[in-house]
């Protein structure tokens, strides 16, 4: 399943020249989640709000479009902004995004284990603040 992100937001020309141009140098697209929220009383709070971590993403212009492949997560496991443990799933660097096997690894602290883009996908929905995505050219 794939979702589409309109890119021309982030282009501060209009003139599409400009936006293929911005779009053409991305090779790698990352997303930072907004994973706190500013109480009345200016404190900051964690959301946990699920969100769906899509395979592939198809970002878009005027003219032009793109399709990344989600390659990576930053996460964070907690109860609060202060306190909580980080960690990182990344796909298998020496196997092809369309391979499948869809091997990926969990990088947590000193220790690395096998995992599976459909586990971190599933998995990852609550903890998940930056994800990474590589174009597929």
């Amino acid at each position: 399943k794939s979702t589409t992100v309109d890119s021309t937001q982030n282009v501060v020309s209009h003139d599409p020249r400009q936006e293929r141009k911005a779009l053409k140098r991305r090779q790698v697209l990352l997303l930072h989640l907004k994973r706190f929220k500013v109480t009345p009383s200016y404190k900051l709070e964690k959301v946990n709000d699920p969100v769906d971590l899509l395979r592939d993403l198809i970002v878009s212009s005027n003219e032009t479009a793109c399709c990344y492949s989600f390659i990576s997560t930053i996460n964070h496991m907690g109860s609060s902004t202060q306190r909580g443990h980080s960690n990182c799933d990344g796909v298998d660097p020496d196997v092809g995004l369309e391979d499948p096997t869809d091997c990926w690894f969990t990088y947590d602290d000193s220790r690395v284990r096998e995992t599976s883009g459909d586990y971190v996908c599933d998995r990852r929905k609550e903890t998940a603040y930056i994800l990474s995505y590589r174009r597929q050219d």
